[in-house]
């Protein structure tokens, strides 16, 4: 009896404490079937903690099990993170079931298939001539450009194409809706100046991640003219309108350079008056939190109860100069001193406010009470 408990407790321990060692990396292929001569994209993230920031190969084997490329690279150092590697599809490549196998640290293995295909019965359109902007920096102008194709009707315009640039958790941080124009349907998007540092997905700086461009085309069936709209195509080989529904989605990765700008005479400027502007209303606040609280005064007076409001609502407005402080920081060249400075001066004044907010509900918690009757603090020194 008491080796069978032994047993249990041994199984029970390998399941709770060794389970979270086992590959937790998930990959996935967006679109296909695919075909010759095309660039494939194969998209991972990773789940437990102990597979970040872990070197990986990615290898890509043909028909008969040849390795025909490997990649190698380093997890992310977040978990739920995406990463991305690449593989051109030769021309002349073997037809049928091709695998895409990701190995992180030598130990955790994950198998992704995908069909290489020459069918031009095949509702799937693919993208050649890809054009775009591999590597990026933040707050400037991105561009890409493809053109669309159809083994049966060759290329094809007027195509409607939703094209996105995805976070690094694939949250759509710019989304633009086009169609394939010329005879060679042509894919033309340019994505405006933007710093998707401020989007609301991205608490982290993006720099040094991957983004996707990922490009959604479609071609109506029940167009009866090419002048109805997009998604009416038309077929570069016998410049006939498509009456078959024909559809695509491919995923192109881009980098986001690690190239911080030295600060200038606007951002110095900039730092400084957020500077001023914080520690000045904190004093102000300071003050009229010295006369609340340690002078004592009552709090069933509406004034001093809008003071309280005032308190609790100005500590958190304060976060906002303080999060564009980070920002003119984190987008320069800055002491490693100086970011940590700033870093901490951001979280404890969070935990101030946390504790303020706290203050505050108990201010107005005595303050009902009080109301009703009931002085919680001159009962409790009664008590003892």
């Amino acid at each position: 009896m008491k080796m069978k408990k032994q047993l249990l407790f041994l199984v029970f321990f390998f399941l709770i404490f060794l389970r979270p060692s086992f590959g937790a990396c998930v990959c996935d292929i967006e679109g296909g079937p695919f075909f010759q001569g095309e660039q494939i994209t194969m998209g991972c993230y990773c789940t437990a903690q102990q597979e970040k920031n872990k070197a990986y190969t990615m290898t890509w084997y043909n028909t008969t099990g040849d390795a025909q490329e490997i990649d190698i690279g380093v997890t992310p150092s977040s978990v739920l993170e995406y990463f991305y590697e690449t593989h051109l599809i030769p021309s002349d490549a073997d037809l049928g079931i091709w695998t895409a196998n990701l190995t992180v640290d030598s130990i955790y293995k994950t198998d992704e298939d995908f069909n290489v295909t020459n069918s031009t019965l095949l509702d799937e359109m693919f993208l050649v001539g890809e054009a775009y902007d591999k590597t990026i920096d933040l707050g400037t102008i991105v561009s890409g450009s493809a053109k669309l194709k159809h083994l049966l009707y060759g290329y094809v315009t007027n195509a409607r194409c939703d094209i996105s640039i995805l976070s690094p958790t694939r949250i759509p941080l710019d989304t633009k809706t086009t169609s394939t124009t010329g005879g060679d349907g042509h894919i033309l998007e340019i994505f405006d100046t933007v710093d998707w540092n401020r989007h609301t997905c991205c608490a982290n700086d993006l720099e040094g991640k991957q983004l996707i461009w990922y490009v959604e085309c479609i071609c109506y069936a029940n167009c009866t003219s090419n002048t109805d709209g997009a998604g009416c195509c038309i077929g570069s080989d016998n410049k006939a309108l498509i009456t078959q529904y024909l559809h695509l989605d491919r995923e192109l990765p881009i980098t986001v350079n690690e190239n911080h700008t030295p600060m200038d005479g606007f951002g110095r400027l900039s730092l400084t008056l957020y500077v001023i502007m914080y520690f000045t209303i904190l004093f102000i606040l300071g003050k009229t939190w010295d006369i609340m609280i340690f002078q004592k005064q009552n709090l069933n007076n509406p004034n001093n109860l809008m003071k309280v409001m005032m308190i609790w609502l100005g500590i958190w407005m304060l976060l906002i100069p303080l999060q564009h402080m980070n920002l003119i920081i984190d987008h320069s060249y800055a002491n490693d001193k100086v970011v940590t400075l700033f870093e901490t001066l951001y979280t404890v004044h969070t935990w101030l406010a946390y504790i303020l907010s706290a203050f505050m509900l108990i201010f107005f918690i005595n303050n009902i009470l009080l109301y009703l009757g009931v002085d919680i603090i001159k009962t409790f020194r009664g008590n003892r």
